[in-house]
């Protein structure tokens, strides 16, 4: 994904929030590190002048609690020339979080305190993921 980007990407997803290019980055080179068995699938692609959404696929072994993650991602994309210059990607965090906790996560996945907790915790990940490899 890195080599797709122009050198300012802006990336959006409901897990990281806004991540500026660096971080961006940094997460698809974490998740592909981390996720051994990540497997992705393209669905659906509709493309008009500088703009794309693409429905795929991300499947892999949540690492926090080792359950299977299926998760059904989609992605809009504006074009710089033949470069992503942005990314949005939506998905419902409530199925995710409940194929990543169990059903239990059924009763507390809709609060937005702990959204913004999972949030937070998932870019100091990043932050420390990014400090380690020395990508800062």
């Amino acid at each position: 994904m890195n080599s797709l980007y122009t050198e300012n990407i802006e990336f959006k997803d409901p897990v990281f929030g806004k991540l500026n290019s660096k971080e961006t980055r940094a997460m698809w080179r974490m998740l592909c590190e981390t996720g051994k068995d990540l497997i992705i699938t393209f669905n659906k692609a509709s493309v008009s002048n500088n703009k794309a959404v693409i429905t795929w696929h991300a499947g892999y072994t949540f690492p926090g609690t080792k359950k299977w993650i299926q998760n059904v991602i989609t992605s809009e994309f504006e074009f710089n020339g033949t470069q992503i210059a942005k990314q949005n990607d939506q998905f419902s965090l409530q199925k995710w979080f409940i194929m990543a906790f169990g059903s239990s996560a059924l009763f507390w996945s809709w609060l937005p305190s702990f959204r913004k907790k999972f949030q937070n915790e998932a870019r100091k990940g990043l932050a420390y993921y990014m400090k380690r490899k020395r990508l800062d």
